[in-house]
C-alpha cells in the first residue's frame, strides 16, 4: 500500500437546520473554503478532494485546484450516511487514482480547529489502528445528566435505576466525539459495517477549537470566535 495521505471535505447541497450551511461565510470565507485552506496547510497530506452533490461547492473546489467527486443524490438526503458517502469517495479514489494508505475526514462545520488537530490525528492513523476519532471533554454525562422523553412525554433516565448513583464525581470522565477531523484506513472504511467495528484511537481536542455548527445559534458563536 503506497503510504499517501488523502484528505476529504464532504458537503452536500441541501441542509435542514441553515440553509445551504456548507456555502455560509465566515470572515470572507466559506466553511468549505476554510476547510480547504487548512488542510493545504498540512504538508503531511498529499491529495484533498471535495465530495458534494453542490455544483457551487464543486466549483469552488476547482477554484482552489481540488479534485472534485460528484457525490449521487441518494448519498445526499437527510437519511443518508455519512458513513456511506466515505464508502462511495473511496471507492471513487482507489478506482481512479489508486490505493492510499490514509482516509482523512475534515468536515466544513468545524472551522475552529487549526492545523495541529488535524496533524495529531492523522499521527495516530499507524498501521493497527483503523479508525481516530477527534474527542473533547464533555460536561454531560449520559449515566448521570442526560434523559429522554418517550412519546406521553415522560422523562426516561438513561441509566439503570438499580445502579444510579447520585454523585456525578462517581462516574469516569466521558467525551463528545467532534467533527474536528477523522483518520482511518481506507480499507477498513469499505468493509465495516459500522464505525466503530475496528481497532479505535482517539485525539483529544480542546472545547474551545471542537464547534461543530449544526443550528443558526452555533453559526452565531463560531463568527464571534474567529473575529477574535
Amino acid at each position: 500500500m503506497k503510504n499517501i495521505t488523502n484528505a476529504f471535505i464532504f458537503g452536500r447541497a441541501n441542509s435542514k437546520t441553515i440553509k445551504n450551511k456548507n456555502l455560509i461565510k465566515i470572515n470572507n470565507l466559506t466553511l468549505v473554503e476554510h476547510a480547504i485552506k487548512i488542510c493545504k496547510k498540512i504538508k503531511t497530506i498529499d491529495n484533498i478532494y471535495v465530495s458534494s452533490d453542490s455544483d457551487k461547492i464543486l466549483k469552488l473546489a476547482k477554484k482552489y485546484n481540488i479534485n472534485q467527486i460528484q457525490r449521487p443524490a441518494y448519498l445526499c438526503t437527510d437519511n443518508a450516511s455519512e458513513f456511506d458517502a466515505w464508502k462511495h469517495a473511496v471507492r471513487y479514489v482507489f478506482k481512479e487514482f489508486g490505493i492510499f494508505h490514509t482516509f482523512v475526514s475534515v468536515p466544513p462545520t468545524s472551522p475552529l480547529r487549526n492545523v495541529n488537530d488535524i496533524i495529531n490525528c492523522i499521527s495516530k492513523r499507524k498501521n493497527k489502528i483503523d479508525m481516530v476519532f477527534s474527542i473533547s471533554k464533555s460536561n454531560n454525562n449520559p449515566f448521570y445528566n442526560m434523559i429522554m422523553l418517550n412519546n406521553k412525554k415522560k422523562i426516561i433516565h438513561f441509566n439503570d435505576k438499580k445502579k444510579f448513583i447520585a454523585n456525578k464525581q462517581n462516574y469516569n470522565s466521558t467525551y463528545n466525539i467532534t467533527t474536528v477531523a477523522y483518520a482511518a484506513n481506507p480499507k477498513y472504511i469499505l468493509k465495516a459495517k459500522n464505525i466503530f467495528d475496528g481497532q479505535i484511537s482517539y485525539n483529544i481536542v480542546p472545547k474551545s477549537r471542537s464547534l461543530d455548527i449544526d443550528d443558526k445559534e452555533d453559526l452565531e458563536l463560531a463568527r464571534k470566535l474567529l473575529k477574535k
